[in-house]
Order: structure tokens, then sequence, then C-alpha cells
């Protein structure tokens, strides 16, 4: 399958989990990028000019001119905000408790990488009543994806059967009773890894068959 450029980049940070902006969720609403969540530790939330609901009139590349972006694509206004890792980008925002749509702020934003870490593997411990009055402790891993880096040079090794593992170690250290795998939001990924996380509870035998 050709990927173009986009899609490539687009791969990677799904693979990653790591991409290098301003981290911000964008939404196209009315014509306009609207920020719907700031990444927690994020080049945005810790500059702390840029609110949810903030809507991105222009973009510029650090000195540059603007760029209007009202009734751009959304995939194109995220692909002019971000960028190389320590360059600056400048956005005209709206303010969501703007009163004069005339008046807008600039906000000048140092990119960075940004760890998408609500998709990483998440665990947790459930203690659960049973009829008889009994406790019992279940183990609950959500997996939303099967994630790897793919060895990209400058990116530290990220694999989902690695994190599982970590994970699966401490719920062990915690009692647990039982285990539950959430992959009711796993948007899938890396077929390798998907074959990996099984070895952590199937010894031998044949996973996939094409």
């Amino acid at each position: 399958e050709y990927m173009s450029q986009r899609a490539l980049d687009n791969f990677n940070i799904q693979m990653g989990l790591s991409l290098v902006g301003i981290g911000a969720v964008l939404r196209s609403e009315d014509g306009y990028a609207k920020i719907v969540e700031l990444v927690p530790g994020g080049p945005a939330d810790r500059a702390g000019e840029l609110k949810v609901n903030d809507r991105i009139v222009a973009v510029a590349q650090g000195d540059e001119e603007f760029e209007d972006v009202v009734d751009m694509k959304l995939d194109k206004v995220v692909e002019r905000i971000r960028g190389k890792k320590g360059t600056t980008v400048r956005l005209q925002v709206l303010p969501a408790a703007a009163l004069d749509p005339s008046k807008l702020d600039v906000i000048a934003i140092v990119r960075d990488e940004v760890q998408l870490k609500d998709q990483q593997a998440k665990a947790q411990v459930i203690d659960t009543i049973d009829s008889d009055g009994s406790d019992t402790r279940i183990g609950w891993i959500t997996l939303p994806s099967f994630y790897a880096n793919m060895n990209q040079r400058g990116q530290p090794p990220r694999s989902t059967t690695k994190d599982v593992s970590a994970l699966l170690g401490r719920l062990k250290k915690e009692g647990i009773e039982g285990l539950v795998i959430d992959l009711r939001s796993d948007s899938g990924g890396s077929l390798e890894e998907a074959i990996r996380l099984t070895g952590l509870f199937i010894p031998k035998g044949p996973v996939v068959q094409a």
C-alpha cells in the first residue's frame, strides 16, 4: 500500500504515540479549527495562553507572515501547526470568551515532543463483591491500540507488549485473581505487536494465518 508523506507521518505518530507540535487536539467547527483539548504537560499546556474552545484564525511559521486558515481543511491546519522540535509557531486566536470577533490574540508556542499518553496501555484493579460476600480482585487493562515505534531513529523503544508486561507485573503484586484485557476501543495498529502480546498468555502455537 502506498502512503503519502502526510499519511506516513500520521502512521508514525499512531505507532510511536508521540509527535512534535504544540499538544492541542483540534476539531473543525463553523470553519474554524477549535481547541477541544490540551495535552497535559504539552507545549501549549505549559505556556498557559491557549485555552479550550479558542478558535485558530491564522498560523505563522516563526517570524513569517500569517496564513489565514479559516475554512481550511483541518488536516492542513494541523500540518501547519506541527513542525520541527525547537521551532516557533505563532497562532492568531479568537478567544472563546471574546465579545468582539475582530480582537484577536497572538500566541507564540515553541514546538516540542508530545507524548500521547492517553493512547498507552493502562491498568487498574477492580474489587468485586461475590454473592457470598467475599472480595475478588480483578485486573483491568485497557488497550487503545497495538503500538510500536518501528525502530525510528532518535526515539526511545516503545512497545505494547513491553508496556502490558510491566502492567501485568504490577497487577500481580497487587494480588489480582483474574484479568480483563479491554479491547473495545482498540483501533488496531501493529500486527507484530498483537502477536507478541498473545505470547504473554499463550506459550506457543499459531496466532495469525493468511
